[in-house]
C-alpha cells in the first residue's frame, strides 16, 4: 500500500500537525466524511485520495449547523405598558421622519 509519509519521522509530524483538529471529532463523524467522500470520488472524481485536508473540510461542512437545523429559541419577552409602547413608538417616528 502506498502512503503519504515514507517514514515514520513524517509520520509522527503529520500526527502532531493534525491532532487537534481530527480530535474534535469522532469515529463515526469521521466514517460519515470517508463514506461521502469514497461516494463522490466513484460519481464524479471530485476528490483524490489521500488528502487529509479534505477530509477535515468535509467534516467540518458535515457536522457544522447551519441557521436552518438550529434549534428555535423562544424570545422571551417582557411585558411593557401602554406608556412605554406609546414612548417607543414616538421616537420611531422621530428616527424615520427625521
Amino acid at each position: 500500500m502506498r502512503s503519504l509519509y515514507p517514514d515514520e519521522q513524517s509520520k509522527m509530524i503529520a500526527r502532531r500537525q493534525y491532532a487537534k483538529r481530527i480530535g474534535q471529532y469522532d469515529r463515526q463523524q469521521i466514517d460519515k466524511a470517508l463514506n461521502y467522500m469514497a461516494e463522490k470520488k466513484s460519481n464524479d472524481n471530485h476528490f483524490e485520495w489521500p488528502s487529509i485536508d479534505d477530509v477535515l473540510g468535509v467534516l467540518k461542512d458535515l457536522n457544522r449547523k447551519r441557521p436552518l437545523h438550529q434549534e428555535y429559541k423562544r424570545i422571551e419577552s417582557q411585558p411593557v405598558s401602554l406608556e412605554q409602547h406609546e414612548k417607543y413608538m414616538a421616537e420611531l417616528r422621530a428616527i424615520l421622519n427625521g
